[in-house]
């Protein structure tokens, strides 16, 4: 995994846009890890789930074929799509409820 703070700046700078602060949250379900780390990025939004990843991710989880590309001129709402797409409730998710308002 590395340093998480530096991938996240370095993924920060490469986007480029309008960055919100970082938080960590607890984690929910799934095998034990560490917090994650939870910001948003204002910038023109496309998310893909070609490969995504089960298990121990967001690095070392098992690579399952998904598929999806979504894509919008609101992150907030791409974001909320791709958490639907994949089973989840944008409303249980914590950055997503602070985005919304």
């Amino acid at each position: 995994m590395g340093d998480r703070w530096c991938h996240l700046a370095f993924a920060r700078h490469r986007l480029g846009g309008r960055p919100s602060p970082v938080y960590e949250s607890a984690t929910v379900g799934g095998p034990p890890q560490r917090a994650y780390l939870n910001g948003v990025l204002e910038v023109e939004s496309a998310e893909d789930g070609v490969v995504g990843l089960e298990g121990d991710g967001p690095v070392r989880g098992t690579p399952i074929d998904v598929g999806v590309l979504v894509m919008g001129d609101n992150a907030a709402a791409v974001d909320a799509t791709a958490t639907r797409i994949m089973g989840l409730a944008p409303e249980r998710i914590q950055y997503m409820r602070l985005t919304a308002g």
